[in-house]
């Protein structure tokens, strides 16, 4: 029914919005459907997130849905291989900067910790963006524009 709706209210705005927040939508239902441990709490955040689509396709309170689910799960608790997986790639990037600024101290205040954890999260955040964008060079740019980012820390501009 939402998908119907959306389609109704949005087929005027053009063909490529449409099927990409259907799809969008899609992938989110599947999301959470795969989240077999905290089923409940998504089949709640489903019902609601659809029932906010239905209703004249209100995506403020879809919205508020997705960021209340995001909220509840960055809420709990994570495994401690989780953590000890973070904090490893922490370790091995840190180290490849401790090498660095041995030879070449930073230019600037900052901490190596928060650039080493920058590079996961570039490196995460750039195949997610990759995958949505549909660009296979999107994760190759963010890469070499970390490289440019740490160069500067360490040489200036």
């Amino acid at each position: 029914m939402a998908r119907r709706h959306a389609a109704a209210h949005l087929g005027h705005v053009g063909k490529e919005p449409l099927p990409i927040a259907l799809q969008a939508q899609d992938r989110f239902a599947l999301g959470l459907e795969r989240r077999a441990d905290r089923r409940v709490a998504g089949d709640e955040a489903r019902a609601r997130y659809i029932t906010a689509l239905d209703e004249d396709l209100n995506t403020a309170a879809a919205n508020a849905v997705l960021f209340d689910l995001v909220r509840e799960l960055n809420a709990q608790d994570l495994s401690r291989g989780d953590a000890a997986a973070v904090l490893g790639w922490r370790k091995r990037f840190r180290a490849r900067l401790d090498l660095i600024a041995a030879r070449y101290p930073p230019r600037i205040t900052v901490d190596l910790d928060d650039v080493a954890d920058m590079l996961s999260v570039m490196a995460d955040g750039g195949i997610i963006l990759s995958r949505i964008v549909k660009d296979k060079d999107a994760l190759p740019r963010q890469v070499m524009l970390y490289r440019d980012f740490v160069r500067g820390i360490f040489m200036g501009a």
